[in-house]
């Protein structure tokens, strides 16, 4: 949609079924570098912040904001500043200077990345072709060289990584698919 629409600013959540926000944003990064990316998140911890960083975001604000600080926040980015909600920028600047990295989470590509979330999410390598227009063998090769990288034997074991790295939209079960309750 930000492709067809081409907008200035896109609000979007961390966690979002199917493709997760920040694989979105690397995406629309990509094809729209001018386009800027604000998170508006439940997620207040230290990892779904330098994610969303990393990918390109130009603000972090978490969902219990107020109206005025929404306001701010996107005048901010579309200034061409950055906004980070105050209550996170201590813990911003206490990891850069400590010079932290997740230690979990091995340099993985967008494609390896959606593949563990469409996996974890419980779709089949069917499934998960038909949704990326690639072929099974090709989605089989990603998910085994993905179990390889990160030392795992099973498809459980390849779930669990994803649920200790915050993959899952809202924390869901594996099994859960977009519209179950």
């Amino acid at each position: 949609m930000a492709c067809r629409l081409r907008p200035d600013l896109v609000l979007s959540e961390v966690t979002l079924p199917l493709l997760n926000g920040v694989e979105a944003a690397i995406r629309i990064k990509k094809r729209l570098p001018q386009t800027h990316v604000l998170f508006v998140t439940k997620h207040s911890d230290r990892e779904h912040l330098h994610e969303a960083l990393r990918a390109g975001a130009s603000g972090y604000l978490l969902k219990n904001c107020t109206g005025a600080e929404m306001i701010a926040a996107m005048h901010e980015i579309l200034s061409g500043r950055c906004y980070i909600t105050p209550g996170m920028t201590r813990d911003l600047f206490s990891a850069v200077r400590q010079g932290v990295s997740n230690p979990q989470s091995p340099a993985l590509t967008v494609r390896q990345r959606e593949i563990l979330q469409l996996v974890a999410e419980g779709h089949s390598i069917k499934n998960i072709s038909a949704m990326l227009n690639i072929s099974r063998k090709t989605v089989e090769y990603h998910k085994y060289g993905l179990m390889r990288s990160l030392n795992v034997r099973t498809t459980a074991e390849l779930i669990q990584y994803a649920l200790t790295v915050n993959l899952l939209a809202n924390s869901r079960s594996p099994t859960a698919r977009h519209g179950d309750s």
